[in-house]
């Protein structure tokens, strides 16, 4: 399916107006996300950079699926230029310059081994979509002082909740270094002491 701009607009001034699964709130998002880093490539181009093009003038959403789900960043942006680059030779070719999900798939095969892919979207996905979440529902509470409290405090016991997490982890980390420092057999290379060549040829 391919969504028109109209869907896309709505969808990142109100979030999931139409009520979507889960899964699909959460392609959704990660598509938008990706979009900008999309357009910053294609900017550098003089034959694809065209701001009246539509959002998926170069990649669909569906289309954006392998490369959202590569846990590389790096991998990522490798991909995302070989993407815009290959829009650009469909462009010269006087052809569309959208790329189809089968191109994207070769492209990042050609990156990857198989092992490091994923089926699922990264972590740092689902992240990145309460961030836009938690940020729209901010705004819609920007000009209600009553709220604008309510929303602090909110903040305040999340942040306490955080810290509070993340200390019992960093002391949880620390626990299970020692005990690993600990628990070396006493026969492991580490604790064998290397024998003195000078020595041993004295004895001889």
């Amino acid at each position: 399916m391919v969504r028109c701009d109209d869907f896309y607009k709505k969808w990142e001034s109100a979030g999931n107006f139409c009520e979507k699964h889960e899964d699909t709130a959460e392609r959704i998002d990660a598509y938008l996300d990706l979009l900008p880093k999309i357009k910053i490539e294609a900017a550098k181009s003089e034959i694809i950079n065209d701001d009246s093009e539509t959002m998926g003038a170069i990649i669909t959403e569906r289309a954006s699926r392998p490369l959202i789900s590569l846990k590389d960043s790096d991998v990522r942006q490798d991909a995302i230029q070989q993407i815009v680059q290959l829009a650009e030779q469909k462009t010269m070719d006087h052809k569309k310059a959208r790329v189809t999900a089968k191109e994207v798939e070769e492209i990042i095969s050609r990156l990857v081994p198989s092992t490091q892919k994923t089926a699922t979207a990264p972590k740092i996905i689902k992240l990145d979509t309460a961030k836009r979440h938690l940020e729209t529902a901010l705004g819609n509470v920007a000009d209600k002082p009553e709220a604008i409290g309510t929303a602090l405090a909110t903040i305040e016991e999340l942040y306490s909740f955080l810290e509070t997490a993340k200390q019992s982890l960093t002391q949880r980390k620390e626990a299970l270094t020692r005990e690993s420092a600990l628990t070396i057999p006493e026969g492991s290379p580490i604790n064998q002491s290397q024998p003195n060549p000078a020595s041993a040829e004295s004895r001889a």
